[in-house]
């Protein structure tokens, strides 16, 4: 049998609105037979009809044979339960004789129902304390939640999460108090008032939608992110690097880029880059190169001079973070020298917005930013990197 599809505008909790709606659709000619995500209404000459909501007492989802012919010997004729939550039963008579007389016997009826929101309140406020507790950890409670959220890319993953647990939550804790109300109500000898209105109510499906959308949007991010990553030795890269090269800086004729390949994964230890797209539109590039001058030694005497250069540049979509982007690069790196020594200069004279040299020992590191581009640079060698500062800038500029 074909059926006409609603969405149901009014909450299933509103026991008397729910009955007024089913009773002014069925004047229509509307009579409802099942709801599940849409209301199913089935057309028919339009009558007047009164419907009323009994909670489920027992845990079978529909009444037992022997109250359905009790039922029907009273006028009333069961439809359908909605959501395991209420038998709805429809009576032709005009004015029927009520399911319940007396109101403190009808609150045993909620018994069951209490119960049921009772543990989903208190499940849902469990989930919210774990949800909140690990968005602490992960944003609050982590060091540099900007760069953990560029690299890691769980922010909007996150936010899906939260936006739909707090409404869950909402929803649960408005039913619960409706049911708690109406059950007071009866257990102090008022009657279930049944009104012929009722209020539409249409923002938990818009809701609903916008988080079906939202989790759209981040599982087409998740799935655009991992086939937008790739990686390439720059040997057989052809395209433009936002870094400075190692050749840049390391000028002398007998300095030569050592190449090195994985057997399993192919990759060139010598000069690697690869790319990488965040979910809050961020594109991370990861350049790496080492080499070394074969007739020239480190002052320690460990070995041959083997210079090497890694560089992360990022391009945010949101610039607003980029200052904070770079902070959080910055007390990254210095948690590995925490106990060595190392010398801090802000560059003032410079291009960037902000520009910041880190030396320690032979290793050094530059930090800047200019708009939404925030680049990273670490040399192991005896140059000096500040004085490329101009090269780091054009690289990146050109990009």
């Amino acid at each position: 049998m074909k059926y006409i599809k609603k969405l149901l505008p009014v909450n299933i909790y509103d026991i008397a609105e729910v009955e007024s709606y089913f009773s002014m659709m069925a004047e229509k000619g509307l009579f409802i037979k099942k709801v599940g995500f849409f209301a199913h209404f089935q057309k028919d000459s339009p009558q007047k009809t009164v419907y009323r909501l009994e909670p489920v007492t027992k845990t079978q989802r529909a009444p037992s044979d022997e109250m359905i012919a009790y039922y029907e010997e009273e006028g009333w004729i069961y439809v359908c339960t909605i959501s395991h939550a209420f038998r709805v039963f429809r009576s032709i008579i005009e004015n029927p004789k009520e399911l319940h007389t007396d109101p403190i016997t009808q609150s045993y009826t909620f018994e069951l129902l209490n119960k049921k929101l009772k543990f989903a309140y208190l499940a849902s406020i469990i989930a919210a304390i774990w949800i909140i507790g690990m968005i602490l950890f992960s944003i609050v409670l982590t060091p540099n939640p900007v760069l953990y959220a560029v690299k890691y890319g769980q922010t909007s993953f996150m936010v899906m999460i939260c936006l739909a647990m707090f409404y869950s939550l909402s929803q649960i804790i408005s039913s619960r108090n409706k049911i708690n109300k109406l059950t007071k109500q009866l257990q102090s000898g008022v009657s279930l008032r049944h009104k012929r209105h009722y209020h539409t109510n249409y923002i938990p499906y818009a809701f609903n939608g916008l988080i079906m959308l939202f989790s759209l949007v981040t599982i087409f991010s998740s799935i655009y992110g991992m086939a937008a990553d790739w990686d390439q030795n720059l040997m057989d890269y052809s395209g433009q690097v936002p870094a400075i090269r190692l050749t840049s800086i390391e000028t002398s004729d007998k300095f030569e880029i050592e190449h090195s390949i994985a057997e399993r994964s192919g990759k060139d230890f010598g000069g690697f880059i690869s790319y990488s797209w965040s979910g809050i539109g961020t594109e991370i590039y990861e350049v790496s190169e080492r080499g070394s001058v074969k007739d020239k030694k480190w002052n320690d005497d460990s070995g041959i001079y083997s210079p090497s250069i890694s560089t992360e540049f990022y391009e945010i979509k949101f610039k607003f973070l980029s200052s904070r982007l770079m902070e959080d690069l910055i007390d990254d790196e210095l948690e590995f020298y925490r106990y060595r020594p190392y010398e801090y200069h802000e560059i003032l004279e410079t291009d960037f917005d902000q520009a910041v040299i880190i030396k320690s020992e032979e290793s050094q590191m530059f930090f800047g930013r200019i708009g939404g581009k925030v680049i990273y640079v670490r040399y192991y060698g005896y140059k000096d990197l500040s004085l490329f500062q101009a090269d780091i800038f054009d690289s990146i500029q050109q990009f």
